[in-house]
């Protein structure tokens, strides 16, 4: 019966291993981003109807050596479908709002309002490296 926990515990030394190398190498390709040369954008919206129903798209333009570029800021997985979406971008972004935008300068139109590592990431790869040496203690126990 011994033997069934610590192959529990290997798995889960595993999955931990998995998950910082995942996240790790998530990591260093953000951070990649950060000597991205930076630039002021404005929102801007666009609206719709389709089927009686208004809806606003969202757009940012910049300017990147003289040459404009526009591009439709899309919404994360789930919040296209959350209640409330667009109100909410449109009260935290108004139409005309300045923004700084990131832009790759071997590719302009590749852009980002942030650049690194999100909290996120550095939060599952801590968490990660903690079932690393969790596991490891709990299999010299």
């Amino acid at each position: 019966m011994y033997s069934y926990y610590s192959l529990i515990i290997l798995i889960f030394i595993l999955a931990g291993l998995a998950a910082a190398i995942w996240n790790g190498r998530n990591i260093i390709q953000k951070n990649k981003s950060k000597n991205w040369p930076r630039t002021d954008g404005h929102i801007f919206y666009k609206t719709t109807t389709l089927q009686g129903k208004e809806k606003s798209d969202i757009y940012f333009n910049y300017t990147v050596d003289e040459t404009k570029y526009e591009q439709k800021i899309e919404p994360d997985a789930g919040e296209e479908t959350m209640p409330g979406f667009e109100a909410h971008f449109k009260k935290q972004y108004p139409d005309g709002d300045k923004i700084t935008v990131y832009y790759d300068k071997n590719a302009p139109e590749n852009t980002q309002f942030s650049v690194g590592a999100s909290t996120e990431d550095k939060l599952i790869f801590g968490i990660s490296v903690g079932a690393i040496l969790l596991g490891l203690y709990a299999i010299n126990v």
